[in-house]
């Protein structure tokens, strides 16, 4: 189906959102890797109405609505909004991986994305969902071949209403980054935040590899980058949503390991 796109702008970043709610959402990361998501209730195939601010919002005509909002970091957030009880509680969204990839959900609930060689190819941010005082509502993903459904338990309590629910979709795990001398300030998306920590260790530094065009080619930049992406639950204690990483390459390489968590990675 060829439909219109509307471009929205997230910082430097562009993204074409559909028009139509029959076509998926396409995101497409800074390798060239395209991972589309096809919208709930996307049969009725609905034109959308593009707001000034960049969003795309779809009347699903069953007491919810889809919201496409473009994100920091070449991510797109596929809001469900539901606008009362009697809304449905289960969304499917079709999801379009690399040729002969695979998805999985990881101990976090999030989604992460391989292609046929099991190379990182993006993740779907843990699922999540409130009522519009902020009261937190109970949701997961469940992942049937290329089906991912979010349940949203909007019926167990009283909530206020509209509830407010996504999968949020992204590739990139590196912002950008800025240099000082032989040290590098990286500004990670807030998708390291939801991969796991080999994940983390592993394509984000190939990919901040790429993009520096491998200037990061000392042993101790790699082994503070390692620190980070291993420890960034146990040593920082929490996801990274905005996080700054930086590498100095002043700094000596350890020896001792142990030495990552004694020295929180600033040895």
């Amino acid at each position: 189906m060829n439909t219109s796109q509307a471009r929205a702008r997230a910082g430097n970043v562009s993204n074409e959102l559909p028009t139509n709610s029959g076509d998926p959402v396409a995101v497409q990361g800074s390798s060239g890797t395209v991972i589309r998501l096809g919208l709930p209730f996307n049969e009725k195939a609905v034109e959308g109405k593009k707001q000034s601010n960049g969003t795309v919002v779809f009347d699903n005509e069953n007491g919810t609505s889809s919201v496409l909002v473009p994100k920091e970091g070449r991510s797109v957030a596929a809001v469900t909004v539901l606008s009362n009880s009697s809304s449905p509680s289960r969304f499917n969204y079709n999801l379009t991986v690399p040729s002969n990839g695979s998805a999985t959900l990881n101990n976090r609930g999030a989604v992460e994305i391989f292609d046929a060689k099991g190379a990182f190819s993006g993740v779907i941010a843990t699922a999540w969902a409130k009522d519009s005082k902020g009261t937190v509502v109970a949701t997961h993903y469940e992942l049937n071949g290329p089906t991912l459904t979010q349940v949203v338990d909007h019926t167990s309590r009283s909530y206020t209403y509209p509830v407010v629910a996504d999968p949020w979709l992204g590739i990139d795990l590196i912002d950008r980054f800025s240099w000082d001398g032989n040290s590098i300030k990286v500004h990670v998306t807030p998708m390291m935040g939801f991969v796991n920590e080999a994940v983390a260790a592993g394509a984000g530094w190939d990919e901040l590899k790429t993009k520096t065009r491998n200037r990061v080619n000392q042993a101790t930049l790699h082994q503070q980058w390692l620190c980070h992406a291993l420890g960034k639950f146990v040593i920082f204690f929490e996801p990274p949503p905005n996080n700054t990483w930086d590498l100095e390459g002043w700094r000596r390489v350890v020896v001792n390991p142990l030495d990552f968590i004694r020295y929180r990675c600033n040895w």
